[in-house]
């Protein structure tokens, strides 16, 4: 670790930084006549989390994208169309508010 004294940062502050920088040292020690006062290190930036809806607005959907709803709809056995129409609608909606839970189709 690297010391410099408070009258050395104020006309070497750059070549400190720099040093930084560059990896030469983590830390630099400032001391004002021998004795430590400050620790100058490299600010470490926050890592932005991943947001949900980061690409709204940029996905089109194209027009008949509930074309094969009804093919869908009958693949579910035991189940009229209506009736899984109706619950596919309700999950829908609840996902859409935001609310937990299960969906329970039969």
């Amino acid at each position: 670790m690297t010391q410099a004294d408070i009258q050395e940062v104020e006309t070497g502050l750059s070549r400190l930084i720099k040093m930084l920088e560059t990896r030469q040292e983590e830390q630099i020690l400032i001391t004002r006549h021998g004795e430590p006062i400050v620790t100058m290190t490299l600010y470490a930036r926050p890592v932005s989390p991943r947001r949900i809806g980061v690409a709204r607005g940029k996905i089109v959907c194209p027009d008949d994208l509930d074309k094969y709803n009804d093919e869908i709809a009958d693949m579910f056995e035991g189940f009229s169309n209506e009736e899984t129409l109706t619950a596919i609608r309700e999950g829908d909606e609840m996902l859409a508010s935001g609310a937990g839970g299960k969906l329970t189709l039969c």
